[in-house]
């Protein structure tokens, strides 16, 4: 992974531009994550970067929002990161 992350960020000259690239990314794959682990069947996304991924405004967000929609048996546990 830390060979593609720096591939990525190889042709991105503003270091700010670097930074949120990466942190897209990344936010990119723990929501993979939460959603292969069945994680995300009780909850809502939501928040600043719900709306950047899901609607592509330009207001950048460094933090994942969820509302809990309905009660759950998942554990932090049964999630693989993969990386």
């Amino acid at each position: 992974m830390k060979a593609y992350i720096e591939q990525l960020l190889r042709n991105v000259p503003d270091p700010i531009a670097s930074r949120n690239l990466l942190r897209e990314y990344l936010q990119a794959r723990i929501l993979e994550s939460l959603q292969r682990a069945g994680a995300m069947v009780p909850l809502a996304f939501h928040g600043g970067t719900a709306l950047r991924f899901l609607y592509a405004i330009s207001r950048y967000s460094e933090d994942l929002d969820f509302a809990l929609e309905k009660s759950h048996n998942c554990s932090v546990a049964n999630i693989d990161f993969m990386w």
